[in-house]
């Protein structure tokens, strides 16, 4: 019976997948967080997971919720770990950000975690600190991982058991949790895959003892186990108002024992009903509980995915719907005016002005880095995501973001801003490049393809370029002879007529003709650009410039007809 159960969720998994990623993007905050209350770190952290999960990490929604959770002040172990983890899920170097420096001075003297600094070192503190070191790339000698694998040893008691909320030898005698317990199981299953298997201590009687994370894990899964339901949920008393968290948790710790092949017997078939329980549990409008977290936590148990996305917006096309945006179009940033478009100022006001725009594939382009606040002397630099290959931030100022897109589709990423006292915040950025070939794509929805907006300088991401009350579509099909598309100061027709290119502005200042006048002249006064005489007067169109006289009128011939006249 259970089988069927949980046959038929996975049957409809691609389903509630969607429905749980739209009620996150309509749920998050008007400042790119997730969450309320004081919870936001580990809401906002558990939603990027989850969206990278369902690779539904390219989309604005998601550096916007980065760039939040980057510049977020963090006081807790908890918090800071949670935000580690986060970052480096994303590319974010958090050491370059010295977050881990951060996390070592919040340890204790066993070098270990409490809840905040100074604090005794205890679960699941230690283990989510030790869990965010590995994220950043940081293990021993660095780390303290005999450490840390040793006070799970001395806190985990004998026989089949889980761990308490104490560390080391005071947790012994304290009451297993399903939170702690699925926090060492998850981190110690890390480090085996990562090839540490255990260490070699001395007890209190000074003898040799092996301490092999098979065992540690093992034990602690198989109590894990004593705490699933008929139901498939994980609970530790009926009294339990929230099952939705402990499933969610106690799944992903297994997930982690059966992936280090570590899980004993059991755990496949009670991952089985955990997942089943967890689907049948969500909410109608796709949420659990109507809380981000819970419901980033429990999107987190759905095997990873790649979700389709035809218009590249970082918005799955079976999200789309549900959100109100067009699958057809790259419209993701229209989910929330102005939401979270502002990196956080941190208390000496430096910010920066996000990046969000679109550009040509195989065209140059430059895009200027601009900030504010802070102590001026700023310093720019790629903070995490991904650019599109050929684009770079500037080595030195003038910073920006400069370089030639070879590839289309979208690209978000965060960038690092840093003032001369060394204070900093994170940017978030979007970069969405134009196949030279898409002639479909109309971001701003004004019935001028983006393509063609890039092309003859427009604005692909407003209907009315230059607020005139004209909308782009009207003034692109009916008067296009008449612009300046690369504005140099010569109209289209203009440059058409004589074979230049109206989208090239370093044409305006050549000449061609060796008059002594420039394109841009040769238009301003009227004259031919590829004829030295362009009256025939026999003097030269420059020479006649020179004198006051108009090149583009034969004056001795006209002041002949009018003696004629006279």
């Amino acid at each position: 019976m259970v089988a069927t159960v949980f046959n038929t969720a996975v049957a409809n998994q691609d389903a509630d997948r969607a429905e749980a990623i739209g009620w996150l993007i309509q749920h998050q905050n008007g400042d790119g967080s997730w969450g309320q209350g004081g919870a936001e770190v580990a809401a906002t952290a558990e939603a990027l997971a989850a969206l990278k999960n369902a690779s539904a990490d390219k989309g604005f929604h998601y550096t916007r919720a980065l760039a939040w959770l980057s510049n977020q002040k963090t006081d807790s172990v908890d918090s800071l770990a949670r935000k580690i983890i986060a970052l480096e899920n994303a590319g974010v170097d958090t050491v370059e950000l010295r977050l881990t420096d951060a996390l070592f001075k919040l340890d204790n003297d066993t070098g270990l975690w409490g809840a905040y600094a100074g604090y005794g070192g205890g679960f699941p503190d230690s283990g989510l600190a030790m869990e965010a070191l590995r994220a950043a790339g940081i293990t021993s000698p660095a780390a303290p991982v005999a450490e840390y694998i040793s006070s799970t040893y001395q806190g985990q008691g004998s026989g089949n058991q889980g761990w308490s909320y104490w560390g080391g030898v005071l947790g012994v005698n304290k009451a297993p949790a399903i939170l702690p317990t699925a926090s060492n199981v998850a981190a110690l299953s890390h480090f085996y895959q990562d090839g540490i298997t255990g260490v070699t201590l001395l007890d209190v009687n000074n003898q040799t003892v092996q301490i092999g994370i098979n065992t540690l894990v093992a034990r602690a899964a198989n109590w894990l186990l004593t705490k699933k339901q008929s139901d498939g949920s994980f609970t530790e008393s009926s009294a339990d108002t929230n099952p939705e968290r402990n499933t969610a948790t106690a799944y992903i710790a297994l997930q982690a024992a059966s992936n280090a092949a570590l899980a004993p017997a059991g755990a496949s078939a009670a991952l089985l009903q955990a997942a089943g329980f967890l689907q049948n549990r969500q909410a109608a409008n796709g949420s659990w509980n109507n809380d981000a977290y819970t419901t980033a936590l429990s999107l987190r148990t759905f095997p990873a995915t790649i979700m389709a996305d035809a218009d590249h917006d970082g918005i799955p096309d079976a999200v789309e719907p549900l959100v109100g945006t067009d699958p057809n179009l790259t419209d993701s940033w229209k989910l929330q005016p102005q939401n979270g478009l502002t990196a956080t100022p941190n208390p000496t006001g430096l910010q920066g002005n996000p990046v969000v725009t679109e550009v040509l594939a195989n065209a140059a382009f430059s895009y200027p880095l601009s900030a504010a606040g802070g102590t001026p002397g700023y310093n720019w630099s790629f903070g995490g995501g991904q650019l599109p290959p050929g684009v770079a931030v500037s080595a030195t100022a003038p910073w920006s973001l400069t370089g030639t897109p070879t590839a289309a589709g979208s690209y978000p990423f965060v960038l690092n801003l840093k003032d001369s006292l060394g204070v900093s915040v994170t940017v978030p950025g979007f970069l969405r490049v134009i196949a030279v070939n898409d002639i479909t794509t109309d971001t701003d929805g004004d019935g001028v393809p983006s393509y063609f907006e890039l092309r003859d300088k427009l604005n692909p991401l407003a209907a009315d370029t230059d607020h005139d009350g004209i909308p782009d579509s009207l003034e692109w099909s009916n008067y296009p002879d008449y612009w300046d598309t690369d504005k140099d100061g010569m109209p289209n027709v203009w440059e058409k007529t004589y074979g230049f290119n109206p989208y090239d502005p370093g044409d305006a200042g050549l000449d061609p003709d060796g008059d002594q006048l420039s394109n841009l002249d040769e238009f301003r006064h009227g004259s031919d650009p590829e004829v030295v005489d362009s009256d025939h007067d026999n003097l030269g169109d420059g020479a006649e410039v020179q004198i006051g006289r108009n090149p583009a009128v034969n004056e001795p011939a006209v002041i002949g007809v009018i003696n004629t006249l006279l």
